[in-house]
């Protein structure tokens, strides 16, 4: 019986010991360490995301709504259209923010790292229903820059985060939108250009750039009228063209913005269709209010986005 009572008792101890250990191991330094690195920022499925607020101190917030498979920005009582994969970017980044290392868990970290309220770059992510997916503030980089420090609303842990999710969470207005004015025009489909304007590009009072020409593509070459023009200058200014990119879009323009078109480039192409930009007043700062044919958003473009565009006949002339 002793014997059988001593086994007993080695064998009690023994799963004592083994208990002790795997504790040991679940509630490990260690093993918070990698819990609390492999933490996500999404409560929830980010795939039911519909609205996103993003707001930094240096700039007005912004808000973004996602219709059917769609993402618009949010411009008083106008949705303009933006990049769709900037945004399912961000939302990644939430999702799958890598490593998170905890680096403080006491809300009186934050000021050391950026992270109060009115400091920090803030993306909020809701679902149709109005729940909330992510609330995540993204304060100051790390000592190397490889990191920046980030917190989620409703808890007073700061972690340390791969920093290109700051890039992703302070996303401006100019990163989103979709600023393409006429999408994806091939310039081999461009039959012919059409270029008419009365336009002053260094300001009022100054020298009118006044053009009223058309390039036609026949075979590998272009004319202008019966001569011949340098094909490479041509399909440049037509690139120029169809690559043309507003630096914003603007909900409400003056009145008289186009009281006035100031110049006119036609666009046809090999399918019979035309494409048309109209370029109105100038909006001030170098810049000038733009629009193509049939599309009611209107576009501020850059003197020099014009300029290319505007190609005089004679620098457009075959190099002897």
């Amino acid at each position: 019986m002793r014997y059988e009572r001593k086994a007993a008792y080695l064998s009690i101890a023994l799963g004592a010991l083994l208990a002790a250990w795997a504790l040991g191991m679940i509630f490990s330094p260690e093993r918070n360490i990698a819990r609390s690195e492999s933490s996500s920022l999404v409560s929830g499925k980010i795939g039911d995301a519909a609205l996103i607020e993003l707001t930094r101190p240096d700039a007005a917030p912004i808000k973004l709504a996602k219709s059917a498979d769609s993402w618009t920005l949010i411009d008083g009582a106008v949705r303009l259209p933006v990049q769709s994969s900037r945004v399912q970017t961000l939302l990644d980044a939430l999702a799958k923010p890598g490593r998170l290392r905890v680096v403080a868990r006491s809300k009186a970290a934050w000021a050391g790292f950026q992270l109060e309220e009115g400091k920090a770059k803030r993306a909020v992510v809701k679902d149709a229903a109005g729940k909330v997916l992510a609330d995540v503030s993204v304060g100051s980089y790390g000592p190397a820059g490889s990191e920046v420090y980030l917190r989620s609303e409703g808890s007073e842990r700061s972690y340390a985060v791969d920093s290109s999710i700051a890039s992703y969470v302070g996303y401006g207005r100019g990163a989103l939108l979709d600023l393409k004015v006429l999408g994806g025009a091939v310039v081999a489909d461009v039959q012919s250009i059409s270029v008419r304007s009365k336009i002053a590009l260094d300001g009022k009072d100054k020298p009118v750039l006044s053009l009223d020409y058309s390039a036609r593509r026949e075979g590998q070459g272009w004319k202008i009228g019966s001569v011949e023009a340098d094909a490479q200058s041509v399909e440049s200014m037509i690139r120029s063209v169809t690559a043309i990119q507003g630096e914003d879009i603007v909900s409400a323009p003056l009145a008289d913005a186009f009281a006035s078109v100031a110049a006119r480039v036609e666009l046809a192409f090999s399918s019979g269709v035309s494409k048309v930009i109209e370029i109105g007043a100038t909006a001030g700062d170098n810049r000038f209010y733009l629009r193509a044919a049939g599309n009611p958003l209107v576009y501020l473009v850059s003197d020099y986005s014009v300029r290319t565009a505007l190609k005089s006949p004679a620098s457009l002339a075959k190099k002897q």
